[in-house]
């Protein structure tokens, strides 16, 4: 396997949380998080100021502990997850990671 697509592949992955996921992306993974039974609202702040940075701390640190952490971070790239903290990121840094390791079209 080449160094190019190893790297694609580690950064858009082959796994899924959301069952409307792209066609052939397995969703395995799942079970493995760290986050199953944490209140999914954790993962999704609502709002600004020093409790939404707070709860985007803590999720993270949910994700900082998480044996997918990859897995999922993969898929959120992949399917453009916009909300949220997936994969350890939050969406503003998600959007970053794909200005910066998406191939640029043209």
């Amino acid at each position: 396997m080449s160094r190019r697509r190893a790297k694609a592949e580690v950064v858009l992955g082959s796994a899924a949380v959301n069952p409307v996921a792209p066609v052939g992306v397995g969703r395995g993974w799942r079970s493995e998080a760290a986050c199953v039974g944490v209140d999914p609202e954790l993962f999704f702040p609502v709002g600004e100021g020093p409790l939404i940075e707070w709860q985007v701390a803590e999720a993270k640190a949910v994700c900082r502990g998480c044996p997918v952490i990859v897995e999922c971070r993969a898929w959120a790239l992949q399917v453009g997850e916009d909300f949220g903290v997936w994969g350890g990121l939050d969406a503003e840094e998600r959007r970053e990671l794909r200005r910066r390791e998406l191939p640029k079209a043209g």
